[in-house]
């Protein structure tokens, strides 16, 4: 009679263990799951908010409240790259014309980061600072095509910018630490934008 309330008090160990081990694992599964998707969900508002700066900035290349200012898409368009734009226009609606430039920043600048991919894009106005505007950039792809759609091999040369009528924009990005191995990333791409100040010189 002993042994055999040991045995079914070891029988109940073990299955308890089981029990144990599996409880451990699908919460440790979901603490995993939960940080990944929260991560996806703040990396998906910023990427929001950043696309949205950027189509606001490309929708005003070459504008001025002012005729004459900028008289031609040579003058409206700086540089243009595959990860650099350097526009003039009047971003804030003020009634001055300035230079915003996009760029991202090198690869050691996140070091500290255990993402080997991402980087900084920064926004810069005028001659002040750049400011760092975003935080995991893996992509910043630009690409240009003239009125009748076709591309533009960058970099464009300054005097010949005033052939881009329209603009791709893809940007990917991707969080700095990983979920089970897992980047949360979130991709967005601008098919085209067209600045209307671009088309009617």
């Amino acid at each position: 009679m002993g042994y055999q309330v040991l045995l079914d008090i070891l029988g109940a160990m073990f299955i308890g263990g089981i029990l144990m081990l599996s409880l451990f694992q699908v919460n440790t599964n979901t603490v995993l799951n939960l940080g990944y998707y929260n991560t996806d969900f703040l990396l998906q508002q910023n990427l929001l908010m950043l696309v949205r700066q950027i189509e606001s900035d490309l929708k005003r290349i070459g504008y001025s409240q002012n005729i004459g200012i900028i008289n031609s898409t040579r003058d409206a368009i700086i540089t243009a790259d595959t990860s650099t734009i350097t526009m003039v226009g009047d971003f804030d609606n003020s009634g001055s014309v300035d230079t915003v430039k996009y760029f991202i920043g090198p690869l050691s600048e996140l070091s500290a980061s255990i993402n080997p991919r991402d980087r900084i894009l920064y926004r810069q106005e005028g001659n002040n600072p750049a400011q760092k505007i975003f935080f995991g950039i893996t992509v910043f792809d630009l690409t240009y095509f003239d009125p009748f759609g076709t591309e533009i091999p960058a970099p464009i040369p300054r005097a010949e910018t005033g052939a881009v009528a329209s603009i791709q924009i893809s940007v990917r990005a991707e969080s700095g630490d990983a979920y089970d191995s897992k980047y949360a990333d979130v991709y967005w791409r601008q098919i085209r934008l067209s600045a209307r100040n671009l088309n009617n010189r």
